[in-house]
C-alpha cells in the first residue's frame, strides 16, 4: 500500500470544498441568474457556462482528487474503473447537453414520435448517464481511498468539510430533481452507504474509514440529499423540476 504525503489529507480537503463552490457556480448559479433578471436577456447564459466551463472545470479537479487519492499500485480494475466512469460522466453530460439543445428547439408542430425521442436522448438517457457516471466515479474512487489509500496524518477541518457536503448535497438535490434522476440517487444513496459500511469492515474499521476526506464528503453529500429533498417536496409540493416551476 503506498503512503501518500503528509499533507495529502488536507489538499484532498481543499479540493473537496473547491469543487462544491465550483459545481454550484456552474451548475446552478447561472440559473440564479435568469431567475433573478428575468428580462436581461440572459436566458443563453446558463447553456453557454455549462458548455464552455463544465469540462474543463470540473474535468480538472476530478483529475486532481484521482491524482491525490488513487495510489499508483492501486489494482489496475479499479484504476480503469475509476477512470471509465469520470469518461462515462463527462460523455454523459455532452449526450445531454447536445440532445437538451434538440429537444428545446424543435417546433411545436413536430412528429410527436421525434419529439418524444428527443425528450428521451435529453431528460431520461442523457441524464441516467451523466449523474450514473458521477456516482460510479464517487463509489470506485471511495473504494480506492478506503482500501488503498493511506494518509501520513489525518488533520484536516472535518466538519467544515461536511458543511461543504451539506452544501454540495443542496446543490446536486436541484441538479437531480431538474435531471429526473432523484428516484434513481435515492435507491443509489443506500448503496453508497452499504458500500462504505462493507469496505470499512474490510479495511479500518468504519469508524476510521468514515474520517477519510473523500469518503466523508460524499457521506455528508449523499445522505444530505434526503434531507434537502424533504425541505423541497414540503415547499412546493411535490419534487417538479425548477425549469417547470420557473419556466427556464
Amino acid at each position: 500500500m503506498e503512503l501518500r504525503e503528509a499533507n495529502d489529507a488536507l489538499r484532498v480537503y481543499s479540493i473537496l470544498t473547491t469543487y462544491s463552490v465550483v459545481y454550484f457556480l456552474v451548475v446552478i448559479a447561472p440559473y440564479l441568474v435568469v431567475l433573478v433578471a428575468p428580462r436581461s436577456g440572459l436566458r443563453w447564459l446558463p447553456d453557454m457556462v455549462d458548455l464552455v466551463l463544465y469540462l474543463p472545470v470540473i474535468g480538472i479537479i476530478f483529475i486532481e482528487l484521482i491524482r491525490n487519492i488513487m495510489p499508483n499500485d492501486a489494482p489496475k480494475g479499479v484504476q480503469y474503473l475509476i477512470l471509465l466512469s469520470a469518461i462515462l460522466h463527462f460523455y454523459g453530460h455532452g449526450f445531454h447537453w447536445s440532445a437538451n439543445a434538440i429537444d428545446v428547439r424543435m417546433p411545436e408542430g413536430s412528429e410527436p414520435t421525434v419529439k418524444e425521442w428527443a425528450y428521451f436522448l435529453d431528460e431520461i438517457l442523457g441524464h441516467i448517464i451523466m449523474f450514473g457516471g458521477l456516482l460510479l466515479f464517487v463509489y470506485s474512487l471511495a473504494l480506492s481511498e478506503a482500501i488503498y489509500t493511506s494518509y501520513h496524518r489525518e488533520e484536516y477541518p472535518k466538519h467544515i468539510l461536511v458543511a461543504f457536503g451539506i452544501f454540495h448535497g443542496f446543490t446536486l438535490t436541484l441538479a437531480f430533481i431538474e435531471g429526473q434522476f432523484i428516484y434513481y440517487a435515492f435507491i443509489l444513496i443506500l448503496l453508497y452507504v452499504v458500500l462504505i459500511a462493507i469496505l470499512g469492515e474490510k479495511s479500518d474499521g468504519l469508524s476510521r474509514t468514515l474520517q477519510k476526506p473523500f469518503i466523508l464528503f460524499w457521506f455528508s453529500t449523499l445522505l444530505s440529499i434526503y434531507l434537502w429533498s424533504a425541505i423541497y417536496f414540503l415547499i412546493f409540493g411535490g419534487l417538479y423540476q425548477p425549469s417547470e416551476l420557473y419556466g427556464f
